[in-house]
Order: C-alpha cells, then structure tokens, then sequence
C-alpha cells in the first residue's frame, strides 16, 4: 500500500486491502471507518428490515498517532451514538490504525470508559487530553491486539476472516452476547419498558427493577422464561413476579398498549441468547442496576484472582485445614462469587440483600454444580433484619461462645459514602448520612461518627457489636485505618489484625479510579486499639494471570491533627499578599492541587494569604504536598502536623522555596499584577528592562551562596529558560514562568496550554528545568518522613 497519499486515499486503500468483502462506509465528520456485513439493499429502520449490526467502529489515522489517542478520540465520538433513543448497537470489535498499525480490541473492553468518572465529556475528539488518553491505555493496553499494517497484512487478513463473520443473511435477528447485551437493555428501557403496566416506583423498593423484566424477556423462548429461578418470568402476554410482595404470590404485570412495543422489539433480537452467554448475562444483572442502587447494595463483582488471592491468605491465617475446621459466612454475597473454589458447603451460609441474587446462586446449585446447600442461601438485610431472622444452624454457631470465636465473617460489602468529588464542589450536593435508612445508623452513630456514612463501616460495627469474637475478613477501602473522620469508629472497633493484602481499585469490575481496595483479616475476640496495619502489595501478573507481590505498605491510624491545622498558624499577612495557596483535603487524592495564583479562589478549602513573613512556611507545605509523586498505593495517606526538626534545616527551607518558584503549579501571572515572584535579576536574564518587582531576586541573592546542589541545579536551568524566552520577540518583560511556557506552547482551540511547543529548543530547556526539579524533589521526600509530615 502506498503511504504517501491522503487520509481519505489512505481509508479507502485500507478498505481495499482487508475489507473487500465487506461493506465499509467513510465518514470525515463521524466514526471515520465502519465495517458492516455486505449487502445490496439499502439499511432501513422498521420492524422487518433492519440496518445490520456493525462488525467494527474504527479511528483511522493516515499519519503516525499514539494507539491510545485514537481509541480515546473514537471512545469521544461514539458515546452519543449508543445513549438515546436512537441509539446503535456496538460492533464486535473497535479498531485504530495508521500507516504503521491495525489495533482491534472487543468492544466489551471498551466498555468502562463509557461511564468513566474521570473522562471529560466535554473534550472533542479533535481535542483529547492527555489525561483521557492515559485513562484510555490504563483500561485497554493490555486488552487490545496489534500488527503492523505493512508487515503483518497476512496475520491482519487472517484475523478478520476469523473474527468477521458474515452468514450471509443481512436481516437475520441480531444475537445478544455479552458484548452488545447491555447496549440492548438501554434500547429496551426506552422502547419496552413504558409499556409495562407497573410501578416502577415501588418495584424499587421491593428490589423488583426493569433488569429483572428485561431479563426475563431476554431468557426466553416463544414468550416463556426459560429460567423459574428469576425474580421475574414472561408468560406469553404477561409477566409473573414470583417472589412474594406485601402478602402477594405471583403478581401478574401486563402491558399497556396489549405488547405491541414488546413484539416490535423483539422482532430484531434473537432470544434466548446463545448458551455460551446465557448464565454469563444472568450474573451480570448487576451491570443493569442503576448506578445509585448498585452502590447501595454492592452489586459489584469481586475479580475471580483476587478472590482465590484471599483465599490463599485465609489459609496461611488460619491453617490448611480451615474450610473443616472453622464456620463461614457471607452476609453480603451478592450472586455468591465470592465462595468460588470453597470445598465445604456444610459450613458455609450466603445471604444478600436482593431475593433475584439468592434466586441466581440456587440456580447455579442445581444447574451448574455451584458448592452451596440450597438452605443455606438465603435473603437477608444485614443492616436492617434481626437475628432471629437467620437459619437455624447459623443462630446456633452465633448464639454459642465457643462456636463463635471459630465463625469466619467473609464479605465484600457495599462500597457507598456520603461524599465524592462532585460533592465536595459546587456541582453536587452533601450526601451526608446515605446510610440513615438502616435501623443500625441510629444505634451505632453514637459509637462510630461519621464513619456511619459508609456501608462498609455499618457492616463493621454490627459484625463487631452483634457477632463478637468472630473473625471478619473482608474488602474494602482503608479509610477506616486512616481517615480522620474514623477516628471515633477506631476508638469503638478494637480487634487484632491478622494480615491482609492491597490491590488497585480499577483491578475491580466497574470500578474506576486509582485507589487501594484492601483485604483484611481481624480477629475481633483479642482487643487491641488500631495503630497501623502492615499489609502486602499485589499486582495482576497478566501475563500468567496471577498475584504478584511488589511490597509491602503500611496505613496508620492518625489521631493528630493534619498539616492544614499546622500550615493554618501562618496564615496571617502582615505585609503586602503576593499570592494565594490552596490547601485542600490533607491526602494525596486532590492530584491538581495545591497550587498558586495571583487571586483568591472560592472553592471550599482555606487559601493561605502569602507574604514576605510566612514565604517559608507556605513554600514548606507546597514543596511538602507536591514532591511525591500520587499513586494508588499512597492514594489515601495522610499529610499531618509536623514536628519541629524542619524550623532548624535552612536547606530544607531553601529547597522547598526553589521548588515552589520553579514548579509548574505555580501559575502566578504578571498580566494584571505586579509579578513578585521573578527569581532572578533584569540584568542575569538580559532582559531589555529593569523588572516591575525584585522581591523574590533579593531574597535568593541572600541565600544563594547556600543552596544544595539539586536547588543549585534547578536554579540555573530556569535562568537558561528565562534567558531564552528574553531572547525572543513580543515576549513580556515581567512574564512568568506559567507565562514564558504559555508563550512557547500556545493553547488548542478549547483554551487548555498544549503539552509541546514547536520550538525545539525551548522544549530541550523546559524538560532540563522539569527533571533538575525532579532530582530535588528526591532530595526533599526524605526530610517529609523525618520531619513527620508523612508516615512510613
């Protein structure tokens, strides 16, 4: 193929060269490449006459351009395409190429950036971030498949002939799988679901949602459920709910309009799916659970290898004989993924909040093997039912001393809290007390606070206060080590730690973010106040699909008070203010922040006033906050109060001012006020003109003579940037280090500083100021842990 063409030449010779036997349809405008099966009629939308499901979505490039930014720009433009009413179904298969690569990966895959936190909607595909395209390669790197376009043109052929099929029949039901079946619950919500003759307002409260009637229709033949075991079954022209509410058995639910939505439907999906999906989609209820309910009820699968992992360290806690030797239960088991690879039924118990999930595991009992005993499983409101509501068996073991310090509580529990950024911010409100519902909020909140806003920590203190002497081994965030606003629950939850493990939250299903999860194990019948634990840290060994261990960490519980408390004794100007630090929540999980402006911002935390008397001090806390670098393993430590070793280290003090003037979160600007902040002299930058202001020159100038090497190192790497930028035209004579680099890299068409600039030196000069900064930055981290800013 010929590379030194057009991008539309290009598209067409790609279309030529692998997809001949398809049809391809180019778009400048939209999803630039889609393959479809071949056919001569045209595609029309009715109940008969279908348009055929795409077989591929691709992003095509002519030029040479990074694989993830070309899954982020596509991800972009097909999130309008799949919500609404007239939304498409996905393709199999997503794709990017250039004139160098052909990446495809399963749109399944793709599925997580849809409803990712951290995407900017807002972006054009024409204008990604930098932040998207690092989201993008985090989920999808290690899932998508590559070859060169030139070289590989055989393996690529072979992959679609393989991947591709067609049967020949463009108006053939589309199948659901697992890729597409989510897609198809969106369109059956708009189109099916308003014809149903039903409360939805109480069904939510009785745990009767659309999932339940879509899936019943999903799983059926000839209008009949195939499964008895869902909450919901189709019978013919009607649906059955075959759980008992308020006293009624068997509810018939009918339709409006006498099922004509529901025949229009289901004229163009192939029901029920294939075997190979079936008890695949029947698990995945929870990925049609609203967002809001699947928190509150922890629909959230537990990764098979972390729940083998915990397993193994079950094991090492309580001996190779543990499953005969000890009693265990669930009590949040959702659909029972959790007692996978358990070999006991006998002294296992699973209950869950949702009678369809204790329906779905008796299911797996008896149609696929699953080890429970089916009288075992049961419905159950940990948070809410009484005791006496239990099996009998179990009542024993927790009603006996002995039985009871041998009852193993072994859970993944809902994961909801009262705040989240957006409330936090002006776009969203408080949700403080989410968990007031629950008859144990009001019981416990005297004992445990605010840790009464999560879920996780109301199944802590109930397990604790209701079930004593139990061992509890369970996942969850460490904010109940760490977190200042656990303080109160740490002082009531006394127990010994046995051990446990850490993992990244996004190795989690639907979950994003970049957090640890935490397994760990407590025996509650030793008391012993919670100082820190010492956990280890695993990753995902994708390439044999197993646990790693890289280390290990350990969560302290803080009961002093934070570095805000300390930063705040110094926030009173004396003197001319000559910029402003924010100081957000004490943790690593504000990763913009702090930084420094010319004004006053009005987010919610405090903005420290700086001046010539307290520059130290605010220098300390910004070089203190940004100089180790945000992981997830550090996600949720805590900056705290100081001791006193840092008033004597004058180095100490220089290298946090230096890394603060010199730190890409300053973003002092000289354009509507004298700028302070200038560290060098007109005269050793060979600036044209005296600068407005020598303040911060004459403080360096003081000091100079006794900077470490590292600040030294940085110091004069910004000169040669400062002399550089003094060399060029139209530059502004007080311009600021944000400025001389807004200057170089200019802004794209949504306002946002570009990552490079054009100019090549100017790059080679700003990436020697960046990595001098770094190398201080190392020799800073160590005077944080000694002088008691961070914990290790």
């Amino acid at each position: 193929m010929q590379t030194n063409v057009g991008e539309m030449t290009w598209k067409h010779q790609v279309a030529k060269n692998f997809f001949n036997q398809y049809d391809v349809h180019l778009d400048e405008e939209f999803i630039d490449f889609v393959v479809a099966p071949q056919t001569k009629n045209k595609w029309l939308h009715n109940a008969t006459l279908i348009k055929p499901t795409a077989l591929l979505w691709a992003e095509a490039k002519k030029n040479v351009t990074p694989t993830a930014k070309m899954f982020a720009q596509l991800i972009l433009t097909i999130k309008p395409v799949l919500e609404g009413k007239d939304a498409e179904l996905p393709p199999k298969f997503l794709a990017a190429f250039d004139n160098k690569h052909i990446t495809f990966v399963e749109f399944y895959h793709a599925q997580p950036l849809l409803a990712h936190p951290d995407i900017n909607w807002n972006e054009t595909p024409s204008s990604v971030s930098k932040k998207t395209e690092n989201i993008v390669t985090e989920i999808l790197a290690d899932k998508w498949i590559q070859y060169n376009i030139i070289t590989d043109r055989k393996e690529i052929k072979n992959f679609i002939a393989l991947n591709f099929i067609d049967d020949g029949n463009p108006y053939a039901k589309t199948q659901v799988t697992k890729n597409n079946f989510l897609s198809v619950f969106t369109k059956w919500a708009n189109e099916v679901q308003p014809s149903i003759n039903y409360n939805w307002k109480d069904g939510k409260k009785s745990g009767i949602l659309p999932a339940d009637f879509y899936l019943a229709d999903l799983l059926s033949r000839n209008n009949r459920t195939i499964f008895d075991s869902l909450k919901v079954v189709l019978r013919d022209t009607e649906y059955k709910i075959t759980v008992e509410i308020k006293e009624q058995l068997f509810k018939e639910v009918h339709f409006k309009d006498d099922g004509k939505a529901h025949r229009q439907f289901w004229k163009r999906y192939q029901r029920p799916p294939e075997n190979e999906y079936q008890e695949y989609i029947k698990a995945r209820r929870d990925l049609l659970v609203p967002q809001n309910i699947r928190e509150y009820t922890g629909a959230y699968f537990t990764p098979p290898l972390w729940v083998e992992t915990s397993q193994n360290y079950l094991t090492q806690t309580f001996g190779n004989n543990w499953q005969d030797e000890y009693y265990l239960w669930d009590c949040a088991a959702g659909t029972g993924n959790l007692l996978e690879g358990l070999t006991n039924p006998y002294h296992i118990w699973a209950s869950t909040l949702m009678q369809a999930d204790v329906d779905i595991m008796k299911d797996r009992i008896v149609k696929h093997g699953f080890n429970l005993l089916e009288s075992h499983v049961f419905q159950f409101d940990f948070l809410n039912d009484d005791f006496t509501d239990l099996p009998k068996g179990l009542q024993n073991i927790i009603n006996n001393p002995e039985k009871r310090k041998k009852l193993i509580i072994y859970i993944n529990p809902p994961y909801a809290e009262a705040t989240n950024v957006k409330t936090t911010s002006k776009s969203g409100e408080n949700r403080n007390g989410i968990a007031s519902d629950y008859n144990i909020n009001t019981e416990l909140k005297p004992f445990i606070g605010k840790a009464t806003n999560e879920f996780y920590a109301l199944f802590m203190a109930r397990i604790y206060r209701d079930i004593p002497d139990c061992h509890l081994a369970q996942f969850s965030t460490l904010k109940f080590v760490s977190s200042q606003n656990f303080k109160q629950f740490r002082r009531f939850f006394k127990a010994k730690f046995d051990g446990g493990f850490i993992v990244c939250a996004n190795t989690f299903d639907n979950v994003n973010g970049l957090f640890p999860i935490g397994f760990t194990i407590w025996d509650t019948a030793i008391k012993k106040t919670m100082t820190q634990i010492k956990v280890d840290i695993l990753e995902n060994d994708k390439k044999v699909e197993n646990a790693r261990k890289i280390g290990t960490k350990k969560f302290f519980a803080i009961q002093g008070d934070s570095i805000n408390v300390w930063i705040k004794k110094f926030d009173k100007a004396m003197s001319h203010v000559i910029g402003f630090m924010c100081n957000p929540a004490p943790d690593f999980l504000p990763t913009n922040q702090p930084y420094i402006t010319n004004e006053q911002g009005t987010r919610h935390f405090n903005y420290y006033s700086i001046c010539s008397e307290n520059l130290l001090q605010g220098s300390i806390y910004f070089a203190v906050r940004l100089c180790i670098e945000h992981t997830w393993v550090n996600h949720r430590d805590q900056f705290l109060y100081p001791n006193d070793g840092w008033e004597t280290d004058e180095e100490f003090q220089r290298d946090c001012l230096i890394f603060t003037l010199f730190h890409h979160k300053n973003r002092i600007s000289s354009r509507n006020e004298i700028n302070h902040w200038l560290p060098f002299r007109a005269s050793e930058v060979n600036a044209k003109d005296n600068f407005t202001s020598e303040f911060m020159a004459d403080i360096l100038n003081q000091h100079h003579s006794s900077l470490s090497a590292s600040a030294v190192t940085v110091y004069n790497a910004g000169k040669a940037l400062w002399q550089y930028y003094h060399e060029q035209k139209n530059r502004s004579l007080n311009a600021s280090l944000y400025e001389i680099r807004e200057y170089f890299k200019g802004r794209n068409e949504n306002g946002r500083m570009n990552t490079k600039s054009g100019d090549t030196k100017f790059n080679e000069l700003d990436k020697a100021l960046r990595d001098s900064l770094a190398i201080l930055a190392e020799t800073i981290k160590p005077k944080v842990f000694e002088y008691g800013f961070l914990m290790e």
